[in-house]
């Protein structure tokens, strides 16, 4: 049996003057499972002559405020953005051992190691990546 205050919420939120507003917060916190929700205001102000430059509030947003991903590296907490920072590990890491994004190609004459520390004991797992 449906949640009849939920299908009520849902039908009041799809006929909101800002319902495009909103769901264009939700589809960019990529199907995260707990956003943060922002509230307040940021004024970016030119340091030299102390003029106003940028005047934002979530005033204007929505329910008054701007929906953000968590960022959890977490499967279990958010497996959309852990997947995101997965990826991200996966080209970092290889970056460092090949070069690239940054990073010279000198690299892969320096030594390398690769060390995983593992709660509760701490222990040290040395790892010697061979090429």
């Amino acid at each position: 049996m449906p949640n009849t205050y939920a299908v009520a919420g849902m039908i009041t939120r799809l006929h909101d003057p800002p319902y495009e507003r909103w769901a264009s917060q939700i589809r960019r916190t990529g199907g995260c499972r707990q956003p943060i929700h922002l509230r307040g205001h940021v004024f970016h102000v030119d340091p030299a002559t102390g003029q106003r430059l940028h005047t934002y509030t979530t005033a204007t947003e929505p329910d008054g405020i701007l929906r953000l991903p968590c960022k959890t590296r977490r499967a279990s907490r958010c497996p959309a953005c852990a997947e995101t920072y997965r990826a991200d590990t996966y080209q970092l890491i290889r970056a460092s051992l090949v070069g690239g994004k940054g990073v010279p190609d000198s690299v892969t004459a320096h030594p390398c190691l690769f060390v995983t520390l593992t709660a509760p004991s701490l222990r040290q797992r040395p790892y010697r990546i061979i090429r």
